[in-house]
């Protein structure tokens, strides 16, 4: 009669048959999860699933850029979402950006990935163009994920949606004429932004020495796509304001204040 192998072969033997089984689930399950998500990074991307995005002014020289992703699962597994993104230019200077807690979502469901990104319009920050000149910006988005039940699979997917950015305060220009110690003002614009503006745009005009001339203010509630001209009289001592440079502050908000500083404009005649 043959011999029985010893139990240390038999258990080896049994032992790589179910390592290379463990290894083929493993793999499978790989692809599975490699499925379900791919599944869901179409749908993030720009051509599919729903998205709605929103700017408007916030805080003190604030842009917000919000936008949410309707994210629809249709894989085999229950995922968490959280994401990363960042606002710039299309020549590479950073404007802002932020981030959004992890959302779970069951197998076969749905839910939402809401993104938002602040943007610094103060004087001197690279975002400050974005008041006056209409550009295309990137937005670009990092979404992170863990996929899977008993052990779950990291997969990451980096998206980047062109943006048309209009500019509020579009075309901006001021003249002013002096009489008899009465400067009389005049602003206008177009707002291209896609939000409406509203508010009280206070102002002074200085001299390249830093002297002030005169100052008012114009009420504005200029919708999206519309123009803006108004005329201020004010008093002045000065004899001429041509070449001096009007600077001004729009302040708004109902429930959430915001103030922003235009940047200084040219007064012509």
């Amino acid at each position: 009669m043959r011999s029985r192998p010893p139990h240390l072969v038999r258990l080896t033997k049994i032992l790589k048959r179910a390592s290379v089984v463990v290894f083929i689930l493993f793999i499978l399950y790989l692809a599975t999860v490699a499925y379900s998500f791919e599944n869901v990074a179409k749908d993030l991307r720009p051509a599919g699933g729903s998205s709605q995005r929103t700017f408007g002014f916030v805080g003190s020289s604030t842009i917000r850029a919000t936008q949410t992703l309707n994210v629809s699962n249709s894989g085999l597994y229950p995922l968490t979402l959280g994401a990363g993104v960042v606002l710039y230019t299309t020549s590479g200077i950073i404007l802002g950006q932020g981030s959004t807690p992890s959302t779970g979502i069951p197998s076969r469901g749905s839910g939402q990935l809401g993104l938002a990104v602040s943007v610094s319009v103060a004087p001197g920050s690279p975002g400050e163009a974005l008041l006056t000149n209409s550009e295309t910006l990137e937005l670009g988005i990092w979404v992170n994920a863990t996929v899977g039940w008993i052990l779950p699979v990291p997969v990451s997917v980096h998206l980047v949606q062109n943006q048309s950015w209009g500019a509020p305060f579009m075309n901006a220009v001021v003249t002013a004429s002096v009489a008899g110690g009465e400067a009389s003002v005049t602003l206008a614009f177009q707002n291209h932004a896609s939000f409406s503006l509203a508010g009280l745009l206070a102002f002074q005009v200085l001299t390249p020495g830093g002297v002030s001339c005169g100052a008012g203010s114009f009420g504005v509630s200029t919708p999206s796509g519309q123009p803006f001209g108004q005329t201020a009289q004010v008093p002045t001592s000065c004899a001429s304001w041509t070449g001096d440079s009007f600077v001004a502050t729009l302040s708004g908000g109902i429930g959430s204040p915001f103030s922003v500083a235009l940047p200084p404009i040219p007064v012509g005649a």
